[in-house]
């Protein structure tokens, strides 16, 4: 299992009324359910670990002054940018919620307290995952329609027997298939990463290819 940087989010002044005792509380309830985190091979993180930090160099006396304002809830969306996934606490916190929010509109995994759901969804078991990408490609027809229309083009029956040249056919296709899907997996982490730094950039990403179908799609229609 590849350990994945889990932000962890849940209240921090929510509920308290500015009362120090019941901020520390709410801080050290995060802080254990990092423990958690941690316990299952990944790396948490808590955006008032870091925005407390930058407020004090800043000049905060106390949270909830304007320093630590300009700071606290800025510091936790950029953070979240850089995460593979948010691990949402239990209590009411509208900050919390959009850190959830942020997230599902990442596309990033959120999930709650149960450390066996947690465990299972941050990371699906390689064995669950091999027999389902199988049993997907067997049950794929466009593949095999697509092998049938394709393969007997490049089948002389003066060059041997047909069913040895249409398997090693199958095996040139499944071998370049695999070269590109793992081509193909290993960049798009290295884009996933690179799109959550940059908000634009999904937008643009978001809108692009369909916009491209549109125009396909009506250029079709017109000829």
């Amino acid at each position: 299992m590849t350990p994945q940087l889990i932000l962890v989010a849940g209240p921090y002044r929510s509920g308290t009324n500015g009362d120090a005792a019941l901020i520390a509380g709410n801080l050290h309830r995060l802080e254990e359910a990092a423990l958690q985190v941690y316990g299952l091979g990944h790396l948490p993180m808590i955006g008032e670990w870091a925005a407390l930090l930058l407020a004090a160099a800043a000049g905060s006396k106390a949270v909830g002054d304007a320093i630590s304002e300009t700071l606290l809830y800025p510091v936790a969306n950029r953070l979240i940018r850089q995460c593979d996934a948010v691990f949402r606490i239990d209590g009411a916190s509208q900050g919390a919620d959009a850190d959830v929010r942020l997230a599902e509109e990442l596309r990033l995994p959120a999930f709650g307290l149960d450390d066996n759901t947690m465990t299972s969804k941050t990371r699906p078991p390689l064995r669950a995952a091999l027999s389902k990408g199988v049993l997907s490609s067997l049950l794929n027809p466009k593949a095999l329609l697509f092998c049938s229309v394709l393969l007997p083009q490049f089948v002389h029956p003066n060059a041997g027997a047909v069913w040895s040249q249409v398997l090693e056919l199958g095996v040139v296709l499944v071998v370049i298939g695999a070269l590109f899907d793992t081509t193909l997996a290993f960049s798009a982490v290295r884009m996933s990463r690179w799109l959550r730094s940059h908000p634009r950039a999904q937008v643009l990403q978001r809108w692009t290819f369909p916009a491209a179908l549109l125009a396909f799609a009506l250029r079709l229609s017109i000829e």
